[in-house]
């Protein structure tokens, strides 16, 4: 009895090891890149390096539809882009990743919009980290819907 439970111990003990180790190993496949030479920001990363071997994903531009597909918050900005990180967020959780595991956001703005008004959304959701992701945001004459005031995709490492 003493040595099964010894042993019962053990691989329990070890198992939890190698858990620790694998997650370890995962946050490990992500490196944010800041190089000397080019300005450093908090809200930004210059690049971020995944591993091989990691599994991405990818997810489509959303924009300020809710389930039904109904717009929501026409002429807002602001409420667009909650409406479309909403989005985002469904996606990322449908499959057990968080905002957290974003490596590179692309954000469309179309002109004539107030970007502060987009990017005060975009901080409401996105928690303030040391390793932020890769941004990249672009003013556009026009989306898909003309009522449509911003997209946002993304690519999230596991």
């Amino acid at each position: 009895m003493k040595n099964t439970t010894y042993k019962l111990l053990t691989a329990t003990f070890l198992t939890a090891l190698s858990i620790i180790s694998y997650a370890d190993e995962r946050k490990s496949k992500m490196e944010h890149i800041n190089p000397k030479g080019m300005a450093v920001n908090p809200a930004f990363s210059q690049a971020v390096r995944v591993k091989a071997g990691s599994d991405l994903l990818f997810i489509g531009g959303q924009n300020s539809v809710d389930a039904k597909g109904k717009l929501v918050a026409p002429g807002d900005l602001k409420g667009q882009t909650t409406q479309a990180l909403k989005n985002l967020q469904t996606g990322l959780e449908s499959q057990g990743l968080k905002m957290g595991n974003v490596v590179k956001w692309n954000i469309h703005i179309v002109q004539g919009q107030s970007v502060k008004d987009g990017f005060e959304a975009f901080q409401g959701f996105w928690d303030k980290r040391a390793k932020p992701p890769a941004i990249t945001t672009t003013v556009v004459h026009a989306l898909a819907n003309p009522d449509f005031l911003v997209e946002v995709d993304a690519v999230a490492a596991y």
